[in-house]
Parts: structure tokens; C-alpha cells; sequence
């Protein structure tokens, strides 16, 4: 199983097809499939069709025929929000379980008491309080993270760490527990806890979009997370906010 997720942005593609989102979710997975499951989703010759489908009447398996043939990413390559540079590139997926290594590199990143960032934590922490302990417990308990309960960081660099209120759950919640569909704004927070964008930022560097743009792209051509399993999920959380689209999740 996997966590899978899109940035939704808009593409002439997605505009075509936006009547049947099933049809382009699906065809996504498949396209993402042949390249890293080839076993699991062998590819066949298409010789149905050759010419583009413009017939209503036409079934949207031929529609895919024709699309998986013939479309090879005109417009995903050059696409901004490209997370794995492949054909319809803005959908990627995280295998399950979530490492330990992604929970205690989300540990060991907090921000420092005293800094813009640190003082952002302390008041996430107040006012999104851990309402899905028992969902995050079962999620555990079915096997979909390799931790069997949550971390601890290894230094104390929150006030509210030391009161045992930040834990490695406390970050899963907000990542995967705060809704469908991730809002820019609340990435771009995860991403300044994460240090992806610099814990030493200003507020008023933080309020600049064009800073934090910078920064994360900084933090992408660094590649610090790509020994990760989870890369790909941080990746699409870095190009959500680049590229200004919110990120949905399919748990």
C-alpha cells in the first residue's frame, strides 16, 4: 500500500478530462506503475487506436489507449510541478509503512526556542491540538509506520518539547490527519519546522513569498532528504508551494 498524492494544478490535460477525475487518477497511477512496477502492471502494445479520440460514443479505455501510446509529457516535462519528471509527474506516491528515518529526521529538525520558527511550533502546538490520537494509534497498530509508537527528538530545542507535548505523532497529524487536501500555507509551515526552509527565517522573510520560493529550492538542489523513502512526498510538498497548489492526499 501507498501513500499517494497530487498538486493540483491546473493543465490542459486535467481540463479536458476534468468531468471524469477517476479516469485521470487512474491513468496516473498506471503511468507511474510502468516505470516503477513494470512487473506488476506489464505494458501492452496499444494498436487500437492512432489517431486521437474525439468521439463521445468512444470508451474512456480507448480514450487511455490512445493517451498512454501517443501523450509523452509535451507539457508534464516542462511542468513546474513535475515531482518524479514523469508523464503526468504532478501525482507520486510513498510506499507504506513510513520509515524511521523520516519520523526522527522530523525530530531531530526543530527549530530553536527564541526564533520566529520555534515560537510558530509553540503556538501550532496550541492551537491544533492532537484530536486524532486514536486514528494515528490505529494507524500504527496496522502496520503503516515501521514505529510502533511515536519519537522523541533527541535534543530539547522547544519550550513545549520538554513538557512532552511534541512528539513525532504531533507532526503526522499535521501532515496527514489536518485534512484531503493540504493548503499551501500549512505546508509552507511544516516545511519551516522541517528546516527545509531555514529555521534562522524572519517573519518578515517569511511573509515574502519569493524568499521562502527561494529557499525551498535551495533546500531541492541540496537533494538532503533524497536517501529518504518519504523524498518523494517532501518533494511534493517543496513544488506545492513553489508552485503556489495545494497538495492532495489519497490515504
Amino acid at each position: 500500500m501507498s501513500l499517494e498524492f497530487i498538486i493540483e494544478k491546473e493543465c490542459p490535460f486535467k481540463k479536458k478530462y476534468e468531468s471524469d477525475l477517476m479516469f485521470i487518477l487512474d491513468l496516473m497511477k498506471k503511468t507511474h506503475l510502468t516505470v516503477h512496477l513494470p512487473h506488476v502492471l506489464p505494458v501492452e502494445p496499444v494498436t487500437a487506436i492512432r489517431r486521437e479520440p474525439e468521439s463521445e460514443s468512444q470508451s474512456l479505455q480507448e480514450i487511455e489507449a490512445y493517451l498512454r501510446e501517443n501523450y509523452h509529457g509535451e507539457n508534464c516535462s516542462s511542468c513546474p510541478a513535475n515531482i518524479s519528471g514523469l508523464d503526468y509527474g504532478c501525482y507520486s506516491r510513498t510506499a507504506y509503512p513510513l520509515s524511521r528515518e523520516f519520523e526522527k529526521m522530523i525530530m531531530n529538525s526543530l527549530p530553536p526556542r527564541g526564533t520566529f520558527a520555534g515560537n510558530l511550533l509553540d503556538k501550532a502546538v496550541k492551537d491544533f491540538p492532537l484530536t486524532a490520537a486514536g486514528s494515528l494509534k490505529e494507524f500504527r497498530r496496522k502496520g503503516f509506520t515501521e514505529c510502533g509508537k511515536a519519537l522523541k527528538s533527541e535534543g530539547q530545542k522547544s519550550s513545549l518539547f520538554s513538557k512532552g507535548k511534541i512528539d513525532s505523532d504531533f507532526f503526522l497529524h499535521l501532515l496527514l490527519f489536518s485534512g484531503d487536501l493540504l493548503q499551501v500555507s500549512h505546508i509552507t509551515a511544516i516545511l519551516l519546522f522541517m528546516g527545509i526552509i531555514p529555521h534562522s527565517t524572519a517573519i518578515e522573510e517569511f511573509q515574502d513569498s519569493s524568499y521562502v520560493k527561494k529557499q525551498i529550492a535551495e533546500s531541492l538542489k541540496d537533494n538532503a532528504f533524497l536517501p529518504l523513502r518519504e523524498s518523494p512526498l517532501i518533494r511534493a510538498m517543496c513544488l506545492s508551494v513553489i508552485t503556489g497548489n495545494d497538495l492532495a492526499l489519497l490515504m
